[in-house]
């Protein structure tokens, strides 16, 4: 038991062993999740259409034909060609909302892409989790079926009743409960592995927990991207809603040609919105307050939500610390093996320190893991 518990120890203070697998791991969920393809398609979809409508509107030809009465006087022919300008499309404010529109959009694939990566790394930890508590239970178990061998001896000695021979049984039936619950959920794990990863298997049989990743932008960085984004939409849509209560300019070119005259000519006109864009400014002006309102709302949560996570982290890693040194030196085994059979100690007495040690240790299993999740989403803010 000295060599699982130097292990343990060795395991809890050392990461990155292992830190590449995780990366490799994430990479390939990064490819082969189906979510994020859709995601991926669906940002080009986006862009597409943001990039939709941001030039001029269509020239307008108009060519007539006119017959005469009478005829003597020849038919008349008009033509003209004219163009409408808006300030929103001549400034470039629509191509800037465009623009932004579309840094939104990565944003929402990063977000969605960085829950994914969360919980594959939380899975992750998981499944290391229950490679150690089945690692540990095998030793348990090896532990348990001597001992089960040695009351079976003292009861064929006499030394204990059959009641005290069936107590070890029962230890060793119930420790292999345990590893059958821990496989079922480790597979449990796995296959939720295999899901983010597009359904390819992934295999992991790490007892070492992954250090944590650096992120070049974790949870906080792309809120505040995410709030910046929108609040740059908002303010494009105030400029866009100021322009379209600007007249709209209209320039053309006109022929009016008969039998014996022509007249040719320029066009000028304007279109003053009186009455289409009432409130649009308002409506303007309110998004951008409530933006900026929604933004500093956000920013306080994350950052409430991080110092409390942070604050988590430390109590579970004092907590784990605490256990680690409670644990007893686990070599307590061959003592409490040798002591049974000198008839120093009961068969009840036995199996409760043969026990204790390995239910503390898995305490302290569970509140590593416990620490490492705390890591874990540390790492990603």
């Amino acid at each position: 038991m000295k060599r699982l518990l130097f292990i343990f120890l060795f395991s809890f203070v050392h990461y990155g062993v292992f830190a590449d697998n995780l990366t490799d791991m994430l990479q390939h969920i990064e490819q082969n999740n189906t979510t994020l393809r859709a995601l991926r398609d669906g940002v080009e979809v986006q862009k597409l259409e943001n990039h939709t409508g941001l030039t001029l509107d269509n020239p307008e030809v108009e060519y007539s034909h006119y017959w005469s009465s009478p005829a003597s006087m020849g038919p008349r022919n008009d033509f003209s060609v004219s163009q409408s300008f808006d300030f929103s499309t001549l400034f470039g404010i629509k191509r800037k909302t465009a623009r932004s529109k579309d840094r939104l959009a990565d944003i929402n694939y990063e977000e969605r892409r960085l829950e994914i990566w969360i919980e594959a790394c939380q899975v992750f930890v998981n499944v290391v989790y229950y490679n150690k508590c089945l690692a540990q239970h095998q030793r348990q178990k090896d532990e348990m079926q001597r001992a089960v061998s040695l009351s079976q001896q003292a009861f064929e000695a006499g030394r204990i009743n059959k009641i005290d021979c069936n107590k070890t049984r029962l230890a060793l039936a119930e420790i292999a409960s345990n590893i059958a619950e821990e496989e079922m959920n480790r597979e449990e794990l796995l296959m939720r592995l295999s899901f983010l990863n597009g359904g390819q298997a992934v295999v992991l049989n790490d007892t070492v927990y992954p250090s944590a990743l650096s992120v070049s932008r974790g949870v906080k960085a792309l809120t505040e991207e995410r709030e910046g984004a929108e609040q740059r939409v908002a303010e494009s849509e105030l400029k866009m809603a100021r322009s379209a209560s600007a007249p709209q300019l209209k320039v053309g070119y006109v022929s009016e040609l008969t039998r014996e005259e022509k007249f040719r000519g320029v066009t000028v006109g304007m279109s003053v919105p009186l009455w289409s864009n009432k409130n649009n400014v308002k409506r303007a002006k309110a998004q951008l307050v409530a933006q900026k309102s929604e933004q500093d709302d956000a920013l306080f949560r994350l950052q409430n939500e991080y110092d409390a996570l942070k604050q988590r982290a430390e109590r579970l890693r004092q907590y784990a610390q605490t256990l680690l040194g409670n644990v007893p030196v686990l070599s307590s085994a061959t003592v409490l093996h040798n002591a049974f059979q000198r008839g120093d100690i009961s068969a009840l007495d036995y199996y409760i320190e043969l026990t204790a040690d390995y239910e503390l240790l898995h305490k302290a299993l569970q509140a590593e893991r416990d620490y490492q999740m705390a890591l874990a989403q540390l790492a990603w803010f």
